[in-house]
């Protein structure tokens, strides 16, 4: 199966958990979106979209919506996702930022 990843949004908020957004093609037939990339205490992790619900006693629970069925297809989807990860934020850094480039000013120059 080929699995295509792609952050389609990068968390600006250093304290948050999660650090991005990905969405997941497969063989372009399916797309799964609303994964997060998330900063564990072990590392970087694909956490696949969810719900919560109520149990008959009370307690919240919570669901995914689509899950890997074995560890294999697991570890593919993982890699997957966070290599794209890793990948836009190289890419990110890599641009300068806005402040960094020196700016003509046309107009001035004319004059």
């Amino acid at each position: 199966m080929q699995l295509t990843a792609k952050i389609t949004r990068l968390n600006d908020d250093a304290d948050s958990k999660i650090k991005a957004y990905a969405t997941v093609n497969f063989d372009s037939d399916f797309r799964l979106t609303g994964v997060r990339v998330i900063a564990g205490q072990k590392g970087l992790f694909a956490s696949m979209p969810g719900y919560s619900y109520t149990d008959d006693a009370g307690k919240t629970c919570y669901a995914d919506y689509f899950y890997p069925c074995s560890k294999d297809a697991y570890q593919q989807l993982n890699s997957a996702i966070i290599a794209a990860y890793e990948h836009e934020l190289a890419q990110t850094q890599a641009q300068p930022a806005y402040n960094d480039v020196e700016v003509i000013d046309d107009f001035e120059q004319s004059m």
